[in-house]
C-alpha cells in the first residue's frame, strides 16, 4: 500500500482543483470545483493521469459546515467535526479514468426527479435559481431512459447530478455522475430564455449524458481516439434532441451546424485525421476541435446510414457490452459493427478515420445514356491547390441518389479515383432530368456537377422539389467549390437566385451564412451596396410576413426564422429593419428571442449613448446568457475607440476569463474590425496568455478570431512573424489554420474580385 501526503493549490485557472467566484445579494463568494480533462487531475493529486490507467476512487472531504460537497458517487457518510467542520465520505466509484473524477464544494440549490428506471437525477443551481434547472432536469430524465433503451445497457451509476459552474473553460464536462456545465449550457429562465438557449441546453445535456456510456463506461485507449468519445456524443446528442423536439428539425440543422463546419476545416491542408497521434498535453488540447466532434459525428452518421439502423444499434450494444469498464480502440468498434452487419466496416471506414481531408466527386452525366454517371474523386483543398500523390487518397463512398421519381435516396457504392455508376432506369428517363448526388447529405464529401447537371437541378431548388436538407447541401457545396476556385463567385451568386423564394428557416440560415462569408471577402469593392441590396432581398419578405412580435400559434422555428431574418436584413443594411430595431431598443419592446439581435443593431447603428446603456445592461443582467448578449453587442460598434474599449473590458476583472473570447469574436467581422482587434491582441499579448494560461483552446480561439479576417499575403506574413517571435505551442495548429485561411481568402479575392463587380454592374 502506497500512501502519499501532498499539498496542492486551489488555483484560479479553471483547470485541476480551482476556485470559482459567484455573487449572492451583491456579496462575492467562492466555490471549489474540478476540471481534470484531459491531463489536469495531476494538478489536484498525485496519479497516473492517463485514460487507460483506470482505478476505483474513494473521495472524502472535510469542509466548512455552511457549505455542501458533491462528488461522482452518493454520500456514504456525513458527520460533524469540531470547529464548524463537516466530514463527507462518498461511496467508491466504479473503475474509471482519472479525468472523470470530480469533487465540488460550495452553496447550491437543486431540483430533483427520477428516471423511469429509478435513477436519481438532480440539477444543482446557484442559490435562488432552482427553477432555472427544471428544463435541463426534464431533458435529463428522458434522455437517460432513451439511451438506456437505445444502447441496451442501463445507466451504470445510482445517481446523475448536473451542476452549473460560474467559471468554466469549456461548455460542459462529463464527469461520471457529476456533470459540470457553464451556466448558459444548463440554466433556462422560462420567461426570458430564447429558443436558441433552449436548443443549446437540450443538446449539451444530451451530449454529456451520452458520454456516460461513450467515454465513461467505455473509454478510448489513448487520446488519439478522442473521436470515440466526442464524435459519438455529438451524434447521439443530436439523436436524443431530435427524439424529444422533432419540431426543431434537428437533422436538417445538423447539416449546417456540424457537417458543413467540419467540411470547412477538413478542406484545409492544416487539418488532421480524425485519429491522430498526440504526444503531450498541448497536442491533446488542440484536437478538441471540429474534426473530433463534428467530422467524427458526420462519419458516424454516414456509417449508420450505410449499415442501417438495426445493424448499427446492435453493433453499438456489442461494443459497449464487450468493453464496459475498460478501454477500446477504433478497430474494436469496427469489429463490433462488422459482427452485426456482416460488412467490412474497417475497410469501408479506414481512410475516413486515418487520412486527413475529404474528397470532391466530380460528376458528369452521359448524354446518350442518362442513367450512367462518370465520377472522379480527389482530395478537396479550399486553397485551390491540387493535392499531391502523398496528400491524396481514394475514399469509400456510399452515394445517395435522388431524382424526381425517387421517394427515398438510392445508395450506390463508389471506391475508385475514376469510374462510373449506373442509376436504375426507372429513376432517370432523360438527360434533362435533375439528379441530386449525395441525397440526404450522409456522405462526407463535396459534389461538383457538370454545368448541364447543375442547370437541370436549379429549377428543382426553385420549385422545392429538393427537400430542405438537399437544398442546403447543394448550396454549401457550391460555396466551398467557389472558395477553392473550382466555381466562380458569379456562378455562386447566380445559383443563389434559385433560392430567392426560400421560406424555410434551416435553408435561409445557410443562405445567410454564405452571403455573410461572401460579403466579408468582397465588401471593399465599389459594388458593395449592390451586393447588400441583393442579399437583403432574401430576408425582407420574411420580416414583413412574420413581423416583430411573437404571434399565437408561432412554432419555435417561426421564432428562430424571425430572428434570423431581422438579423440578416440588418446586417445587409436594410434601413427599415434597422430603424425599427433602434425604436424598439429605446422602448424596450421586444421578445426575448430578439433581444441579442436588437442589442447588436442598437450598438452598431447607435452612438455612445447606446453603448453606455448596453454596458449597464451587461452589469445589471442576472442571467449569464443575457450578459453575453450584451457583451457581444458592445463589440458590434463601428467606432474604433469603442471597439478598443470593448477589448479592454474583455480583459478586465468584470469579465470572467471563460468569456474573454467573446471580446475578439465580437469586434471582428469586418476588415477594419479585424485590424483593430489584431493590433490590440499584439499589444496585450502577455495579458491574454496570463488570463488563459491553462486553456490553450480558448487562447487558440482568440487568435483565430483576431486574425483570420485578414485578406492579404502581407497580413498573413505579419501574423506568421508575430508567432515566430512569440511561440505558442498550445495553439500551433490554430495558428497554421489561421494563416491558411488568410491566404485562401486573399487568393479568392484576387481571383474573383473583377467578376463579382461585373456581376452587379450588369445586373
Amino acid at each position: 500500500e502506497l500512501e502519499i501526503h501532498f499539498t496542492g493549490t486551489l488555483n484560479d485557472k479553471m483547470a485541476g482543483f480551482y476556485r470559482s467566484k459567484y455573487i449572492v445579494d451583491g456579496e462575492e463568494r467562492w466555490m471549489a470545483t474540478t476540471q481534470f480533462e484531459s491531463t489536469d487531475a495531476r494538478r489536484a493529486f498525485p496519479c497516473w493521469d492517463e485514460p487507460a490507467l483506470k482505478s476505483k476512487f474513494r473521495v472524502s472531504l472535510t469542509i466548512p459546515s455552511h457549505l455542501s460537497a458533491l462528488s461522482n458517487m452518493p454520500v456514504a457518510k456525513k458527520e460533524e467535526r469540531g470547529d464548524k467542520q463537516t466530514f463527507y465520505a462518498f461511496e467508491e466509484t466504479p473503475i474509471m479514468s482519472t479525468y472523470l473524477l470530480a469533487f465540488i464544494v460550495g452553496e447550491f440549490d437543486y431540483v430533483e426527479d427520477k428516471t423511469k428506471e429509478g435513477v436519481d437525477v438532480r440539477v444543482y443551481t446557484p442559490l435562488g435559481k432552482s427553477e432555472q434547472g427544471k428544463f435541463a432536469l426534464h431533458m435529463a430524465t428522458r434522455t437517460l431512459s432513451f439511451f438506456t433503451e437505445y444502447f441496451g445497457i442501463p445507466y451504470p451509476l445510482p445517481k446523475s447530478d448536473m451542476i452549473a459552474i460560474a467559471d468554466f473553460s469549456s461548455g460542459a464536462m462529463e464527469n461520471w455522475g457529476l456533470i459540470t456545465y457553464r451556466e448558459t449550457a444548463l440554466l433556462i429562465d422560462e420567461k426570458n430564455s430564447s429558443v436558441t438557449n433552449k436548443q443549446r441546453v437540450a443538446y449539451v445535456v444530451a451530449h454529456e449524458l451520452a458520454h456516460q456510456w461513450f467515454g465513461n463506461l467505455v473509454t478510448m485507449e489513448w487520446w488519439k481516439e478522442l473521436w470515440l468519445n466526442e464524435g459519438f456524443a455529438t451524434w447521439v446528442g443530436n439523436l436524443a434532441t431530435a427524439e424529444f423536439y422533432p419540431e426543431w428539425d434537428i437533422w436538417t440543422k445538423f447539416s449546417s451546424d456540424y457537417f458543413s463546419r467540419a467540411q470547412g476545416l477538413d478542406s484545409m491542408l492544416t487539418t488532421h485525421p480524425i485519429e491522430v497521434e498526440v504526444y503531450n498535453s498541448a497536442e491533446i488540447d488542440e484536437i478538441f476541435d471540429l474534426i473530433s466532434y463534428c467530422k467524427g459525428a458526420s462519419v458516424i452518421r454516414m456509417v449508420a446510414t450505410y449499415l442501417g439502423e438495426d445493424a448499427f444499434k446492435e453493433g453499438l450494444n456489442i461494443y459497449l457490452t464487450r468493453h464496459q469498464y475498460a478501454n477500446a480502440t477504433t478497430d474494436d468498434l469496427w469489429r463490433a459493427l462488422a459482427e452485426s452487419s456482416k460488412k467490412d466496416v474497417k475497410g469501408f471506414m479506414d481512410n475516413w478515420i486515418k487520412r486527413p481531408g475529404l474528397p470532391v466527386l466530380s460528376v458528369q452525366q452521359n448524354s446518350e445514356n442518362p442513367t450512367e454517371l462518370q465520377i472522379t474523386q480527389e482530395r478537396f483543398l479550399s486553397s485551390g491547390a491540387k493535392a499531391t500523390d502523398d496528400q491524396n487518397s481514394v475514399w469509400n463512398c456510399s452515394i445517395g441518389i435522388a431524382t424526381d421519381k425517387t421517394k427515398e435516396p438510392v445508395f450506390i457504392g463508389f471506391n475508385e479515383a475514376n469510374g462510373k455508376i449506373s442509376i436504375p432506369r426507372e429513376f432517370v428517363a432523360d438527360p434533362s432530368d435533375w439528379i441530386k448526388v449525395n441525397a440526404g447529405q450522409s456522405g462526407f464529401f463535396f459534389v461538383q456537377y457538370s454545368p448541364e447537371m447543375l442547370s437541370n437541378i436549379v429549377p428543382a431548388v426553385r420549385e422545392k422539389k429538393l427537400n430542405a436538407l438537399d437544398r442546403i447541401g447543394l448550396l454549401s457545396d457550391a460555396y466551398s467549390l467557389t472558395k477553392a476556385g473550382r466555381m466562380s463567385t458569379s456562378d455562386l451568386l447566380e445559383l443563389l437566385r434559385g433560392y430567392q423564394e426560400e421560406t424555410e428557416y434551416t435553408v435561409l440560415s445557410e443562405i445567410s451564412s454564405v452571403l455573410r462569408a461572401v460579403k466579408t471577402v468582397f465588401d471593399s469593392l465599389p459594388t458593395s451596396g449592390e451586393f447588400d441590396s441583393f442579399a437583403s432581398a432574401f430576408f425582407a419578405p420574411t420580416v414583413e410576413k412574420l413581423g416583430w412580435d411573437t404571434r399565437s400559434g408561432d412554432s419555435d422555428l417561426d421564432k428562430l426564422l424571425r430572428v434570423l431574418a431581422i438579423s440578416a436584413a440588418s446586417h445587409f443594411g436594410d434601413k427599415t429593419v434597422i430603424d425599427e430595431a433602434l425604436k424598439r431598443f429605446e422602448s424596450g419592446s421586444f421578445d426575448s428571442d430578439l433581444r441579442g439581435t436588437i442589442y447588436k443593431i442598437a450598438v452598431k447603428h447607435g452612438d455612445i449613448q447606446q453603448y453606455e446603456k448596453m454596458l449597464e445592461v451587461y452589469k445589471d443582467a442576472d442571467m449569464h446568457a443575457e450578459k453575453l448578449q450584451a457583451f457581444t453587442a458592445l463589440g458590434a460598434t463601428t467606432n474604433e475607440e469603442l471597439k478598443k474599449r470593448t477589448l479592454s473590458f474583455a480583459l478586465s476583472d468584470q469579465v470572467r476569463s471563460q468569456d474573454l473570447v467573446y471580446g475578439p469574436s465580437s469586434t471582428t467581422g469586418t476588415l477594419d474590425g479585424t485590424r483593430i482587434t489584431w493590433e490590440f491582441l499584439k499589444e496585450h499579448w502577455s495579458e491574454f496568455c496570463e488570463k488563459l494560461a491553462a486553456s490553450g483552446y480558448l487562447l487558440a480561439r482568440c487568435i483565430q478570431y483576431s486574425a483570420s479576417g485578414f485578406l492579404s499575403e502581407d497580413k498573413a506574413a505579419e501574423v506568421e512573424e508575430f508567432f515566430a517571435a512569440n511561440p505558442t505551442p498550445q495553439a500551433d495548429r490554430a495558428i497554421q489554420q489561421t494563416l491558411e485561411s488568410i491566404r485562401s481568402k486573399a487568393s479568392w479575392f484576387t481571383r474573383d474580385g473583377e467578376t463579382v463587380q461585373s456581376f452587379f454592374e450588369s445586373s
